[in-house]
């Protein structure tokens, strides 16, 4: 479906979904999606690029950070009550 969505007026999408590793865990991974040729006529031929990277340990720092504002927030709304 990603890849049907693409047209050359938009010939390119990033996405990211998450995958459970070999291990167990969670991961993510980012793919960017290109349509390189378009399709012909009859509506085959298209070529597309993907490209895809591991963005787990961002997606985890990011996660970190978000829940370090969360608590300082809170402690400054606290701060204000005492």
């Amino acid at each position: 479906a990603a890849l049907a969505a693409l047209t050359p007026d938009r010939p390119v999408e990033t996405i990211a979904h998450r995958v459970v590793m070999a291990d167990g865990t969670e991961g993510w991974v980012e793919w960017t999606n290109r349509l390189v040729l378009p399709p012909g006529p009859d509506g085959g031929g298209a070529v597309y690029q993907a490209t895809g990277r591991d963005v787990t340990e961002r997606r985890r720092m990011e996660a970190a950070l978000r829940e370090r504002e969360t608590l300082l927030r809170l402690s400054q709304e606290a701060g204000r009550i005492g």
